[in-house]
């Protein structure tokens, strides 16, 4: 036990003489809940866990019918009337009073993510289709929230789960409290609210949907593609190493330096990754540094510059190498909305998940992300941005050393996953063996659409042979519109023709 606990077991037995204040003894009585056959799946688990350990709660009739909403704002009055350091008090006794979990069901697929400290929760429905929730914490004070959260949803409708909102934790100082509390706060709610809606879908008979697809990169860099989308994208992680040598002797002969945008197709990029290591004059970046990593390459002595992007960046890069002084010779629509289908599933089944998206991300999406960043699951910014944030989240749970899943929802065109895989890659190896560290995988998830994922054809005018024929039919996707020129609405730059391979040679002489 916490060697704090039986301080704040006393301090708890003082302050709960003081009248007119709801006490964390009211919603925590050793009664026995019966147990329901409908299990809820948390976190990133795609398999329904145990069962929770039963949460015990005992109420009066007027607190038994009382809305979450309601019940967070008594548990706000209570901790308003208390001063700083009774606060603290208070939420180890509510910590104290929280049922532990079993080893079991402490894993990392019911971890609450973008918590400092390790959070777990689960939730399954009782007879009457109320959701009852369950949680636990290695810190004291995250047990405490959690206490105080699972006393005011626990037992509830789903439904009323969903209409409790992060504001609502405002009055209980969330606001202006440290960002690391503020953050346990609401990603413990959101993580309630996530297993609210599939206790809905379950009730409502709604089958589970296929998940995005996504690649997992794990602890000894070995990268594991979900869905065929996503083996599209992880199959040119490991190119052609006669094409690098090819690309690399040209660079060499010709005095070449590249920069390329994030936004190139995977294809390029695994080569062009592939060939830095032997001709460093290679850079793959955001539109942002592309001009002064071309500077730097003239500097070092490139005849030419490469520019591997969409116009206006070649445009970028022309009017910086002439501001210092190298000589010249040498529109795009950049995104568009994720369609609805897209924005409901991320809010339905990724909703605890980190939140990406682009600076040029408009609509629904770029509205999750602001919201996740509130509370340290999201960021809105560059590709390089989005790169430090997933980079940033990696050195944090490396550090910790302790089995970890994090999934991060890509907001942006997918072939950035290769800068994203290297980076990952890289930080791995920095911390040494995955023999000697804890089970952790990265998971970058894409959220595209089904109609963004087209099947393929084989035209009469090829002559293939019927066996290679019949084995193209029976590939099933490749990425790519399904029809049209222009931006989908359907899986933004992932399926823009503008936003695919273009090359501009400037001259540096």
């Amino acid at each position: 036990m916490d060697t704090s606990t039986p301080a704040a077991v006393a301090s708890f037995v003082t302050l709960a003489k003081t009248p007119n204040l709801l006490l964390p003894s009211n919603p925590f009585r050793c009664l026995t809940r019966p147990r329901a056959s409908l299990a809820v799946c948390c976190a990133n688990s795609h398999a329904s866990p145990p069962p929770p350990s039963p949460l015990p709660r005992v109420a009066s009739d007027e607190e038994e019918v009382a809305p979450p909403r309601l019940r967070l704002r008594r548990i706000a009055e209570e901790f308003r009337a208390l001063s700083e350091a009774d606060r603290a008090h208070r939420l180890l006794a509510y910590a104290a009073a929280l049922p532990r979990l079993t080893e079991a069901d402490r894993v990392a697929a019911n971890r609450v993510m973008g918590c400092v400290a390790q959070v777990w929760l689960l939730g399954r429905c009782d007879g009457a289709g109320n959701i009852l929730f369950a949680a636990d914490s290695d810190s004291e004070l995250s047990r405490g929230y959690c206490s105080c959260l699972v006393s005011a949803l626990d037992g509830a409708p789903p439904e009323e789960v969903l209409d409790v909102d992060t504001a609502d934790l405002a009055p209980l100082g969330v606001a202006a409290g440290a960002r690391s509390r503020a953050n346990t706060w609401h990603n413990v709610l959101v993580g309630m609210k996530k297993l609210a809606r599939a206790a809905i879908a379950a009730r409502e008979g709604r089958p589970r949907g296929e998940p995005f697809p996504s690649l997992l990169i794990g602890r000894d860099g070995a990268v594991r593609a979900q869905g065929s989308y996503a083996e599209a994208q992880a199959m040119f992680l490991s190119p052609d190493h006669s094409k690098i040598a090819e690309l690399v002797n040209t660079l060499m002969e010709k005095k070449i330096g590249i920069v390329a945008h994030f936004y190139m197709d995977p294809e390029v990029q695994g080569i062009l990754t592939g060939a830095k290591r032997q001709w460093p004059h290679i850079h793959i970046s955001d539109s942002l540094v592309m001009a002064d990593s071309a500077v730097q390459m003239a500097e070092a002595g490139c005849k030419y510059i490469a520019v591997l992007g969409v116009d206006f960046m070649s445009e970028n890069v022309r009017a910086i190498l002439d501001q210092a002084g190298f000589n010249k010779n040498g529109n795009c629509i950049v995104h568009d909305m994720f369609g609805h289908e897209v924005v409901e599933k991320i809010k339905e089944e990724y909703s605890d998940a980190f939140l990406t998206a682009h600076f040029e991300v408009p609509g629904e999406m770029f509205s999750l992300s602001m919201e996740a960043k509130t509370r340290g699951m999201g960021v809105v910014g560059s590709t390089q941005n989005i790169l430090d944030f997933i980079k940033n989240h990696l050195n944090l749970a490396l550090d910790r050393n302790v089995d970890d899943h994090l999934q991060f929802v890509l907001g942006t065109e997918s072939g950035m996953i290769t800068s994203i895989v290297a980076a990952v890659r890289k930080l791995f190896d920095s911390y040494g063996s995955s023999e000697d560290g804890a089970n952790i995988e990265v998971e970058i998830v894409f959220p595209v659409s089904r109609d963004s994922v087209s099947k393929t054809s084989v035209d009469d005018s090829h002559d293939f042979g019927s066996s290679v024929t019949n084995d193209l039919e029976q590939i099933t996707i490749v990425p790519g519109v399904v029809s049209g020129e222009g931006c989908s609405i359907h899986g933004g730059c992932a399926s823009c023709p503008y936003m695919k391979l273009k090359i501009s040679c400037l001259s540096t002489e």
